[in-house]
């Protein structure tokens, strides 16, 4: 994203668009105060962000929240539904798969122990999947938990890495030090394995913390909605970027739920062709070991018929 402070963001907008303010791929706005404006500009939200502002106030305003909840609403015109979820390809069948969940419970280092057996990387968080099935790249680095089982797995970690990893592992514990230093340890995915930009989603894997071991088919109706709440925490926001995003519905004559309603036409269609299964475990390697098994065990039938 290209990031840039200047004294009239506004002078990046076109003439005739300034001033309705916003439209698609753009959106401007200003604030109220007598004295001192705050200016804002995003544009180009459907390929490479780029934001304009007048003073320096991320964190206040949580800017990264705001563009990628824009860019999520973006694409949705493109009929993609972007999914809280990791995605990586078996290098056997050539299938994409999806392992979904709530925040922390294993995805990344799920992500981490699949590369490590040769599955092809997609996303260890967030992955677009469209109407017919075809999940896209989003990102190149992953948020990995550094504990040292998974450090063990990443490509050259050097001596300064460690000890970030180790400063990251022991402070994660005061969740009030997350919001100065993140508990997860950014890495290139092409450090972890091979990296593709696409492939056709053919499993679901929607992980649950639970004292129980298994896995089971589900209901595809149930996955949707499940999917839908992990999901909708990428786009509902609070404070200003959720009033940026309702003027932007606004001024592009879009429903408030646009997003949500568009993702579930999305995944009912994208869901013809996929089976889902939801997996129960404590840990991340629990749910490993059982999605490995029935890959394992659903290719084996493939090679039977």
């Amino acid at each position: 994203m290209i990031f840039k402070i200047t004294p009239d963001p506004k002078e990046y907008v076109p003439a005739d668009q300034l001033p309705n303010k916003a439209g698609r791929n753009f959106i401007y706005h200003q604030s109220s105060q007598p004295f001192y404006k705050n200016m804002i500009l995003l544009k180009n939200l459907d390929s490479y962000p780029e934001l304009y502002i007048n003073r320096a106030f991320n964190y206040i305003y949580k800017i990264k929240l705001l563009v990628r909840s824009l860019q999520i609403t973006e694409r949705t015109f493109d009929n993609e539904a972007t999914v809280h979820g990791a995605a990586v390809e078996n290098p056997q069948t050539k299938e994409g798969i999806i392992i979904t969940a709530w925040a922390d419970v294993g995805k990344s280092t799920n992500t981490l122990l699949l590369a490590h057996k040769g599955y092809k990387i997609l996303s260890d968080d967030e992955v677009t999947l469209n109407q017919e099935g075809k999940l896209r790249r989003l990102h190149n680095t992953a948020n990995i938990f550094p504990h040292p089982s998974n450090l063990k797995l990443i490509q050259g970690i050097t001596t300064r890495e460690r000890i970030l990893a180790w400063i990251k592992i022991n402070f994660a514990k005061y969740s009030f030090m997350n919001k100065i230093l993140s508990p997860n340890f950014c890495v290139k995915y092409n450090r972890i394995g091979e990296v593709i930009d696409s492939s056709y989603c053919k499993r679901i894997y929607i992980l649950e913390k639970s004292e129980q071991h298994d896995i089971q088919p589900v209901q595809k109706d149930e996955a949707v909605k499940k999917i839908l709440a992990t999901s909708a925490r990428l786009w509902h926001l609070s404070g200003f970027p959720r009033n940026i995003v309702t003027e932007y519905c606004f001024a592009n004559n879009i429903n408030i739920n646009f997003v949500e309603n568009r993702f579930k036409r999305i995944l009912d269609s994208a869901m013809k062709d996929i089976s889902v299964f939801r997996v129960r475990g404590q840990k991340p390697h629990d749910f490993n070991v059982l999605i490995v098994e029935n890959e394992e065990k659903l290719q084996s039938q493939l090679v039977t018929k």
